[in-house]
């Protein structure tokens, strides 16, 4: 799914859903497509978001290609840029939103590549006021 407007008028939906997908970019396409889920959410309405969090293995070892964003070299998502976000990026991404619960995920994962790996993500319910 490329970043841009959702075909859906302002405050349709009442709740919106985005596992593993709006980190894949650089900072501001991951912010711009937050506010687009935003914008089609109507007041009241829940989000349910995960984000790469900066604490994943990729900070490690993927290619920094703009400041925060990595590109892994190997495994799964070869080739792909994540948006590695810190504490402080989810009160920007979540204004004229209360975050209802903030969790920070840390699991290995060895299933998918011949090392294990810190897989660390944000994970965030939110409701629009």
């Amino acid at each position: 799914v490329e970043p841009g407007p959702i075909p859906a008028e302002d405050e349709s939906y009442d709740a919106v859903l985005s596992m593993y997908a709006i980190e894949h970019g650089v900072r501001n396409e991951v912010k711009k497509s937050i506010e687009e889920l935003h914008r089609v959410l109507k007041k009241g309405g829940l989000s349910l978001i995960t984000l790469s969090s900066i604490d994943d293995s990729m900070s490690e070892s993927g290619q920094p290609v703009a400041p925060g964003t990595y590109v892994p070299t190997e495994g799964p998502e070869k080739g792909i840029q994540h948006y590695l976000t810190e504490r402080e990026d989810i009160d920007e991404f979540f204004s004229g939103q209360e975050v209802l619960e903030l969790s920070h995920v840390l699991s290995w994962l060895s299933a998918l590549q011949s090392d294990k790996r810190l897989d660390a993500h944000w994970a965030v319910i939110a409701r629009k006021t």
